[in-house]
């Protein structure tokens, strides 16, 4: 076999080798991990976090913790992404019980994040929802 031959069998080896690993790590991504954060189940404080140069502020009226209870635990479904680093959330609710951390909420520009101990991921989220947490974190604009 001459000199060509050798580099046509080395050029289909390699992609050969080449198509399985892109077929391993496509087949990997579509597999992202799901799972979900405990339910909050109580929290008697919450601190809101709406971007840059904002103040944070803390929220200590249980009927509205209770509203963004039921918010979180609907969405708290989320999946961790294996290849990528997942996006950061611009707006945060973070949920406390006294000065115990309980779970972390938070919307990006089309996607919540949910962060608690054992768990973190993130979930699609539409336009309509995203203007429910912004009314209720009082951040509609």
């Amino acid at each position: 076999m001459g000199l060509l031959g050798r580099y046509h069998l080395g050029v289909r080896r390699d992609w050969i080798i080449a198509t399985a690993l892109l077929a391993v790590l496509i087949g990997c991504h579509v597999a992202d991990r799901s799972g979900a954060c405990a339910p909050i189940q109580a929290a008697t404080r919450i601190v809101i976090h709406v971007g840059q140069g904002e103040p944070d502020r803390a929220v200590t009226e249980p009927g509205r913790i209770l509203q963004l209870i039921a918010f979180a635990n609907a969405r708290r479904e989320v999946a961790q992404p294996r290849f990528y680093t997942m996006p950061a959330p611009t707006k945060t609710v973070t949920f406390y019980r006294g000065d115990e951390f309980v779970c972390s909420f938070g919307e990006g520009s089309n996607f919540f994040s949910a962060a608690c101990p054992g768990w973190r991921g993130i979930r699609d989220a539409k336009p309509s929802e995203i203007r429910d947490f912004d009314r209720m974190i009082g951040d509609s604009k």
